[in-house]
């Protein structure tokens, strides 16, 4: 499907020039003549992908991105930034704009087009629900209110980021996010669900009745299709009343791995806080894997509970120490990941039980092929190490399953590190 294509430039003629071309080209495509314009047709129109001018009147190609991109549900947008022959952009700002990719207008108007076509075989996407896009349903007016929007941003990402000092303490960490909360938005409960591949820890602190675990857990199932059981179940509180029927789930992730939820029950402005969860789900979804590693590390728990393979943070050390041998004796090697397909149609057709058994199977085999280099990353994906000519295919016979190869071949050690880290893998 073509995508939907923002032109924002104060030149008329290369707005037309642009838009002839791209529209021709079977895209569906949307002005603006300034940066404030540009913001406000931006969530009006959604696109897919924003061509920016760098020097326009009121807000300029860097502050429009950087804006664009302090929305979470905006990381995929693709965003091309122009500049002119004369204009010289800071390298830092250039690199923290968010955007894609860079093209001086210089190059010549064949060249450019062609070097716009070849990005946009890309793929991008806005990945807004129906909810969030009645936030912006009335326009920013004035630059006040776009300066206004990123001093909000800034402030909420500063009171997550001064929470990095209780990380050896979870529950306190919780207590004070909670205070956080309850400061910005009006509830009569909030919790917080994080998670590993095999457990999960929920906390609360209102002063009301609080929900049973048993109606928290079956809301969470009814709700996640693909969601396993957890070996273990942790919590702060005990309660003794059901879940109310009135609540807001939003979930936290990295790269489409699921790290845990926010339930927060009779919310007075579900907007309120679906906009302020945008603005701050990254930082949320960075704080919970790195609690994760803290929860294993004070735990001294180094393997999962269903499939004895590593937890993902021993796995890291363990590529870390690969690596180094790798270079030490210039010899390659190669991480598979593992991932079983289609969970929500599997427990459907087959049931849970069939589910789990696989993953245990899948387990098994990996663990005698990979002893002590096999890890459970996801509840249902595994990665293994591996420093031998071995095919998977043959010796993993599951149909249910998908099997990747990642080759080590010199990567620059900081480049693979940030790929495992982030859960690229």
């Amino acid at each position: 499907m073509p995508y939907k294509i923002l032109i924002v430039d104060d030149s008329d003629v290369w707005r037309s020039f642009l838009s002839k071309h791209l529209t021709n080209h079977g895209y569906t495509v949307e002005e603006a003549s300034d940066g404030i314009d540009g913001i406000n047709k931006f969530f009006e129109f959604l696109p897919d992908v924003v061509i920016v001018d760098y020097i326009m009147p009121n807000l300029n190609g860097i502050q429009f991105s950087r804006f664009i991109r302090s929305f979470s549900s905006c990381k995929n947008v693709g965003i091309i930034l122009l500049t002119a022959s004369n204009e010289s952009i800071n390298e830092f700002w250039a690199k923290k704009s968010g955007a894609n990719l860079f093209l001086n207008k210089s190059i010549g108007q064949e060249e450019l087009l062609k070097e716009i076509d070849k990005f946009l075989k890309g793929t991008f996407s806005i990945d807004w629900s129906r909810e969030v896009y009645k936030i912006h349903s009335q326009p920013f007016g004035e630059l006040i209110d776009i300066l206004d929007e990123s001093l909000k941003y800034s402030t909420i990402l500063s009171e997550i980021t001064n929470l990095l000092v209780y990380l050896n303490d979870e529950e306190l960490l919780f207590s004070k996010l909670h205070e956080f909360f309850a400061e910005l938005f009006y509830f009569s409960n909030l919790y917080f669900l994080i998670l590993t591949p095999s457990r999960l820890r929920i906390y609360n602190f209102s002063d009301n009745e609080k929900a049973t675990i048993k109606s928290i857990t079956e809301f969470l199932y009814s709700k996640i299709p693909f969601l396993l059981p957890f070996t273990k179940i942790s919590s702060n509180y005990e309660g003794e009343k059901q879940l109310d029927e009135n609540n807001l789930l939003l979930p936290l992730d990295l790269n489409d791995n699921l790290l845990g939820f926010l339930i927060f029950e009779n919310p007075k402005n579900e907007e309120q806080i679906i906009y302020n969860f945008n603005l701050l789900k990254d930082a949320l979804s960075n704080l919970f894997v790195i609690l994760n590693d803290y929860y294993y590390l004070f735990n001294n728990i180094t393997y999962d509970d269903n499939t004895k393979t590593l937890v993902f943070p021993i796995f890291r050390s363990k590529i870390q120490q690969s690596i180094k041998f790798a270079k030490r004796n210039n010899i390659n090697f190669k991480v598979f990941t593992v991932e079983i397909k289609n969970i929500p149609h599997l427990l459907k057709n087959k049931g849970t039980k069939y589910v789990i058994n696989l993953l245990k199977k899948i387990a098994e085999k990996l663990n005698s092929t990979f002893p002590d280099a096999t890890s459970r990353i996801t509840q249902t994906k595994f990665a293994c190490i591996s420093f031998e000519g071995i095919n998977l295919d043959k010796m993993l016979n599951f149909e249910e399953i998908k099997i990747n190869e990642f080759y080590w071949d010199n990567k620059d050690i900081l480049e693979i590190l940030d790929l495992i880290y982030r859960g690229g893998i």
